[in-house]
């Protein structure tokens, strides 16, 4: 059975985290397939690959991250077990080979149990519960359901960010108003959730529709807000999905393609409110014995 569905070629740096509470980032979008899912796996390895201490939650009862990884990942204990029937979180934790970096999949969860996990998942509770046993960790990640639904509130109001992927088509400056308006309403009910950041995802520079979207997006929106690196449409993707693996891990040398993802990772540190400790200086070495 496959137990450790990302692997390492190098140990990463020790945590070095400055601060008393956990980040909880929940990655949302008011639409559904934007690359949601790719950019909550691929994100927490990376910052799992600077140092921090990574969590990554799976809340979409499709299973998404379970799916990206392994079937036995996906069919084993996870969220659902931690929603439903009282396991802990440490209990339904996969160990990585990266030590500071767990995965809590989504799990077995029947079609019949699905109303319960979403009431609790609604009305706060279990989102909760998640954060209160997170606090040892640096960093939680989840990966919100697909949409604005009560389920998807429910994790916003117990989050510190939210994190939303915007999909490089006309739709996408349509549904943004959809999460701009929830996450004022949260703020009026006196939840402190803020938006960190926006992510353009599926962006071709080669297709005219796409490159006036994202020029459209990039004139209208607040320039602190979109990410300035993009998320290309790529292949490597679906071969990464297929071996089981982060886009960083998908052969001893990665795609170019991977390094997005640690730029987003550096881009996002200050926003979140991430800050690891300076090294000590050190001395310089000779290149010669």
């Amino acid at each position: 059975m496959r137990t450790e569905p990302v692997t390492a070629r190098n140990s990463p740096r020790p945590p070095r985290w400055v601060g008393a509470y956990p980040s909880v980032v929940v990655v949302a979008s008011p639409k559904g397939g934007v690359g949601k899912t790719t950019l909550a796996l691929n994100l927490a390895y990376a910052f799992a690959q600077i140092g921090y201490s990574v969590l990554l939650a799976d809340a979409d009862p499709q299973g998404a991250i379970g799916l990206s990884l392994s079937k036995e990942l996906f069919a084993s204990k996870g969220l659902a077990d931690f929603v439903l029937r009282g396991a802990s979180l440490d209990q339904v934790a996969t160990p990585t080979r990266l030590p500071n970096f767990k995965i809590i999949p989504m799990g077995t969860l029947p079609q019949d149990e699905l109303p319960s996990f979403n009431e609790q998942m609604a009305n706060g509770r279990a989102p909760a519960r998640m954060v209160r046993e997170s606090q040892s960790r640096d960093l939680l990640i989840v990966d919100a359901p697909g949409g604005l639904a009560p389920a998807t509130r429910g994790l916003l109001r117990s989050a510190t960010h939210v994190i939303s992927p915007i999909q490089a088509e006309p739709l996408a400056s349509r549904t943004l108003p959809q999460l701009v308006d929830t996450l004022a309403e949260l703020a009026v009910s006196g939840n402190k959730v803020r938006l960190a950041a926006l992510v353009l995802t599926m962006v071709q520079d080669d297709d005219p529709i796409c490159s006036e979207v994202v020029t459209e997006l990039e004139r209208n929106l607040p320039r602190e807000i979109v990410i300035s690196h993009r998320v290309p449409r790529s292949t490597e993707f679906l071969r990464a999905s297929a071996r089981g693996v982060p886009l960083g891990q998908l052969s001893r040398r990665p795609p170019p393609l991977a390094r997005v993802f640690d730029l987003i990772a550096a881009e996002l540190e200050p926003r979140l409110g991430l800050q690891l400790q300076e090294e000590e200086a050190d001395e310089s070495l000779s290149l010669l014995v």
